[in-house]
């Protein structure tokens, strides 16, 4: 089981965010944890269950033993959680994937 880091690209409010996720939802959390990341940065209701890191985060995340990937690295191992995550949550594998995170009706921002 594996918890992967990408760079931060994402503009979210005052900070440029990555995505901390994982194959695994309990070590995503454990990671997360010791990281120090709030749960309000926990976006469940993605397709690909994740944290939107703060660039000032990615360091403590990777002490805390993610791994960290490149952009070209990035599409592979989303899938690779996505199916480890999925098959547990039981979505159907027919859902569309799409990892671009898209802001929901009425949804606060978390980085104001």
């Amino acid at each position: 089981m594996t918890v992967w880091v990408e760079d931060a690209l994402w503009p979210r409010g005052k900070y440029v965010c990555g995505h901390l996720f994982a194959d695994d939802l309990e070590q995503l959390h454990a990671v997360a944890l010791a990281a120090g990341l709030a749960t309000k940065y926990f976006l469940s209701h993605a397709v690909v269950p994740h944290y939107s890191i703060p660039e000032h985060a990615i360091e403590g995340a990777i002490a805390a033993g993610a791994v960290k990937i490149s952009r070209e690295q990035r599409q592979e191992y989303l899938m690779r959680a996505y199916r480890a995550t999925s098959a547990h949550s039981g979505v159907k594998e027919a859902r569309v994937f799409d990892p671009i995170p898209r802001k929901r009706k009425q949804q606060e921002s978390l980085f104001g």
